[in-house]
């Protein structure tokens, strides 16, 4: 009897621990996925978190003839759902080919501003009209 239940004993022992091992490990997993862990302790950008959102972004433009000068304009940066699955049994109906459903959604701009700026030039005061990102959203990814 003394080996049968220090074998019982063992295996309660190696079910804790696995299944503390997997608490851990789930844990783990949705603060990666929720954004809420960072590694080196460092504020996370806006952008890091799930969804599209509007950052500034800085460059400095040349043109040729021209003085460079800086300029901040916005744009659109961020994550959004993307995914892929066996299809559904109607889709191998109509499509016995279409093996895989996926669905995929893009950062994108939708809506601009125009960012008109005075660029002083070898023959003169030339007016320049950049896009700027007004509003972002996730929306459905095309080919360009």
């Amino acid at each position: 009897m003394g080996r049968r239940d220090s074998g019982r004993a063992v295996a309660q022992r190696y079910r804790g621990v696995t299944r503390g091992v997997t608490v851990i490990a789930c844990l783990m997993v949705v603060c990666a996925c929720v954004g809420l862990c960072d590694a080196t302790g460092q504020k996370r950008h806006s952008w890091e978190a799930p969804g599209c959102h509007l950052v500034g972004h800085t460059r400095v433009v040349r043109i040729p003839d021209c003085v460079p000068f800086q300029i901040t304009t916005n744009a659109c940066r961020g994550f959004c759902v993307s995914y892929a699955i066996p299809s559904p049994y109607q889709t191998l109906v109509y499509n016995p080919n279409h093996i895989i459903t996926s669905r995929a959604a893009c950062c994108d701009i939708i809506d601009t501003l125009d960012i008109p700026v005075q660029v002083t030039c070898v023959d003169g005061v030339r007016e320049i009209v950049f896009k700027s990102a007004r509003s972002c959203a996730c929306s459905i990814c095309r080919r360009e």
